[in-house]
């Protein structure tokens, strides 16, 4: 399970990046001129020394299914034209290194799969929901997204993204947990009254999209200041969540945030306190 989790932020990390760099490259060829020369200062992104990092390593972990694709060999080369490169007197070159760390990193065999369940986030919000290491989505605002959970297939920046889930009215949408057998998810939404709650939605597994009319809210919603997110589907049915229900603020912030503690949801939609830490 921890796998498959690393996993799947990592294709989520990389394809990000990727696609956001893709369509930055497209936008300069399309704008040409002075815009096609921002290639090598691009190339002041590429780590080198982290690349090899990651080629040396599939190449070793995956002799068959990635070493074998030469990907040190064209590496060597790159890392021998760097200087000319960075001079940009190497014509072409600057785009080759870019598009070659692109398909040297998703090449990864842990990351041969069709979908990826992504969030798509921004358009008309104005959020990005991302809260302080010491906080938690109690500390976020309420309003300001205009969020949707979508599908990238293929899972490359020339991928296209399909909406899965998106709410009837803009609300942050996050947190996303797919079942075991990807036929549900879960994730964070506030509800009616503006208070962080976990909701249940069916999905397709064959077209990846949800289905609407089954979505229900998880989580106790009687309390007016409580606040519920981040979910975890367990192997035996129930599922673990973060609560600010015991009423805790983080103390080096003079409790000027809430605290967050772990509680158990059992498959009746009983809850239970797991844990009692501070912050």
């Amino acid at each position: 399970m921890k796998r498959s989790i690393v996993v799947c932020w990592y294709a989520a990390v990389l394809s990000a990046m990727f696609f956001v760099q893709a369509v930055q490259a497209v936008q300069a060829v399309q704008a040409g001129g002075a815009e096609a020369t921002k290639a090598p200062v691009e190339i002041g992104s590429v780590n080198m020394p982290a690349l090899r990092r990651a080629v040396e390593d599939l190449s070793a972990s995956y002799p068959d299914r990635y070493g074998a694709k030469g990907y040190l060999a064209r590496l060597a080369g790159f890392e021998r034209q760097l200087p000319e490169i960075l001079k940009g007197v190497a014509a072409g070159q600057a785009a080759n290194l870019l598009a070659f760390r692109q398909e040297a990193l998703l090449a990864n065999p842990l990351l041969d799969f069709d979908k990826l369940l992504v969030v798509k986030r921004g358009g008309k919000g104005r959020n990005l929901g991302l809260p302080q290491n010491w906080q938690g989505n109690a500390c976020l605002p309420r309003k300001g997204y205009d969020d949707e959970v979508a599908v990238l297939s293929r899972v490359s920046p020339g991928g296209a993204l399909t909406t899965c889930f998106k709410p009837a009215s803009p609300r942050f949408v996050g947190d996303v947990e797919l079942h075991f057998d990807a036929g549900r998810m879960m994730f964070s939404m506030p509800d009616d009254k503006n208070r962080w709650q976990v909701f249940e939605v069916g999905v397709d597994a064959s077209t990846g999209l949800a289905d609407a009319g089954s979505l229900k809210r998880v989580t106790p919603g009687e309390s007016a200041d409580i606040d519920n997110y981040d979910p975890c589907y367990l192997p035996d049915g129930r599922g673990i969540y973060a609560s600010t229900a015991c009423m805790q603020g983080v103390p080096c912030v003079q409790g000027g945030s809430y605290g967050a503690n772990l509680f158990l949801l059992g498959r009746a939609g009983g809850v239970r306190q797991l844990c009692f830490d501070q912050d």
